[in-house]
């Protein structure tokens, strides 16, 4: 995927901004763009705050011997977003499989977007964000599992 400078230029100052970001941009080593993450839970409601839950990991460039690329750093992250204000989600079926996700700032919130290769996409606005995380064990299924190269 082709990097736009000026995109992630406002990616990396929205994260930030976010409680939990400093510390999930150091366990990857880059701001995470969760390209082939799996989200797996969307707990949403008007009352409190709500969760996105995503099973990710880092890429490498290494391949293993039958051929799929290595994963490591897997973790399990929690995104909570409170005081939502806007909520669009299409083809709601979980988990999906995230094709780029980015949290960004649009005047007193943030807007986090999701579009996905398989299931749920979506867009919602929050007044405040946090990602938590936890590392978990790797777990190859075949909607986490990568395509050999």
């Amino acid at each position: 995927m082709a990097t736009n400078e000026p995109h992630e230029h406002a990616r990396r100052e929205a994260f930030a901004e976010i409680p939990g970001a400093r510390e999930l941009i150091d366990w990857f080593g880059f701001v995470p763009h969760f390209h082939d993450a799996e989200m797996f839970d969307i707990d949403l409601s008007s009352s409190r705050s709500g969760q996105l839950k995503i099973r990710a990991f880092r890429m490498t460039a290494q391949v293993d011997d039958q051929g799929y690329f290595i994963l490591d750093r897997h973790v399990v992250v929690t995104l909570t977003l409170e005081s939502i204000s806007e909520i669009s989600l299409s083809d709601f079926h979980l988990p999906g499989i995230i094709g780029d996700l980015v949290v960004v700032r649009s005047g007193d919130e943030f807007r986090v977007e999701w579009d996905a290769s398989y299931g749920v996409a979506g867009r919602i606005a929050a007044a405040r964000v946090r990602f938590d995380f936890e590392a978990c064990p790797v777990e190859r299924t075949p909607l986490t599992a990568t395509h050999p190269v």
